[in-house]
């Protein structure tokens, strides 16, 4: 371990790619818990900010995620770490749909078809659109896939 000026920049970087509406998609993702889903399938959902977590800590999360979805930018690397038969949900909401990285990362870590699903979408977002995406998300998981 050493401390280095050279990256103190880093303990307080700005977000560049953001959800305006943020608090409702994350209102309306969390309702979602109640409902009932096909296969009798259940969703937890967790808002997680994995700048406050140490990095064994964002693995552990990474290993009992089934559907990661936010904006395209470097916390969709996690999906590595995810299960087998994860899906990665990528919003474009900042015309940064031309950007293949996390697409060809999934399709390198094995998700292939419906397990990268990009969304090019205005900001804000809109909920509604959001909500039947994860609810098809979730749906269609192989549970039986690790």
């Amino acid at each position: 371990y050493f401390v280095c000026s050279e990256w103190s920049h880093l303990d307080n970087r700005k977000l560049g790619r953001v959800v305006k509406n943020d608090k409702e998609v994350v209102a309306a993702l969390q309702q979602m818990q109640s409902g009932s889903y096909k296969g009798g399938r259940r969703m937890v959902f967790v808002d997680m900010d994995y700048n406050v977590l140490s990095f064994q800590d964002q693995l552990k999360t990474d290993c009992m995620t089934d559907v990661m979805i936010g904006p395209h930018g470097a916390g969709l690397t996690h999906q590595m770490f995810m299960p087998d038969r994860s899906i990665l949900i990528e919003l474009f909401v900042d015309n940064s749909g031309a950007n293949k990285h996390f697409h060809n990362m999934a399709r390198w870590r094995g998700r292939g078809g419906s397990q990268y699903r990009p969304v090019s979408t205005q900001n804000p977002v809109n909920v509604d659109k959001v909500k039947e995406i994860v609810r098809d998300a979730v749906e269609s998981i192989a549970i039986d896939k690790y």
